[in-house]
């Protein structure tokens, strides 16, 4: 992410996903997700990561990070973002 040098506000970027309701999910976003192994719900931000090379829900799997190609986007929902959640 970064600002715009024009207005100062944060940039941030599509990931190229919705979540179930159909609401575009962005860098930096909170998110709670509904795993299919029966555990409850967690929220975790979407997050960048260099070494994937792709989008992740920071915190989740083995390696810390559940990366965004493995996650479905209908036992996702948008709760929040960096400006509302802090």
């Amino acid at each position: 992410m970064g600002t715009c040098p024009k207005c100062g506000h944060e940039l941030t970027t599509w990931t190229r996903r919705k979540d179930k309701r159909g609401k575009k999910i962005y860098e930096g976003d909170t998110v709670k997700y509904e795993s299919t192994n029966g555990t409850p719900p967690m929220t975790h931000r979407v997050e960048w990561d260099e070494q994937k090379c792709g989008f992740v829900l920071g915190g989740v799997g083995e390696d810390g990070d559940y990366w965004m190609r493995e996650w479905s986007s209908a036992r996702t929902e948008i709760i929040g973002d960096d400006k509302e959640i802090t």
